[in-house]
């Protein structure tokens, strides 16, 4: 794996500042540019300012847990987002399990773009209730995973532009799905 030093990524592009999500009417809406393109240029973005965009949730109800390879670091629009989200969720203390991570050491996602979550879901029933809050938010990658039946489920919920994913999971398209 190639670690990337911010120096040489602050000098190779300059003005890079790409389209943001948009929030209407309680909703969020994604960008419109492709999502590699799009995660590329926010995480050059963050490292050339110094990810000073990035500050922690601050919400009493999320617990972020304590793993050395995740954050709780996000940009201002994942903080809208998941405030959005919460507001359709309700009460409860959801557990982050991965938010953000080092897209120096951990290449180009949307984890790494501190654009993701994943929350642990006690069973399918929470999974449901974390994915429905996340669809009415707007939120456009919404993928189950883990083992619901030993109780180790989570829920992804991703703000970049939507993804079809190729891993083993279940992608949530709204209540019908």
């Amino acid at each position: 794996m190639q670690v990337v030093k911010n120096s040489e990524i602050k000098e190779s592009y300059p003005d890079i500042h790409p389209e943001r999500g948009r929030f209407e009417l309680g909703r969020y809406y994604p960008p419109t540019i492709e999502r590699k393109e799009y995660l590329n240029a926010r995480i050059i973005e963050a490292i050339k300012d110094d990810f000073s965009e990035y500050k922690p949730l601050n919400n009493s109800q999320l617990n972020h847990l304590d793993r050395i390879d995740t954050f709780d670091y996000y940009p201002l629009d994942m903080h809208k987002a998941v405030e959005l989200f919460l507001s359709y969720y309700g009460d409860g203390i959801l557990d982050i399990i991965h938010g953000f991570r080092s897209p120096l050491v951990y290449g180009i996602n949307a984890h790494n773009a501190g654009l993701a979550i994943d929350i642990a879901a006690a069973d399918k029933t929470h999974a449901r209730k974390i994915t429905n809050a996340a669809f009415r938010a707007g939120i456009p990658n919404i993928v189950l995973g883990g083992d619901f039946e030993e109780s180790q489920g989570y829920v992804h919920l991703d703000i970049s532009p939507k993804e079809i994913f190729l891993y083993n999971a279940g992608i949530y398209e709204g209540p019908w799905s």
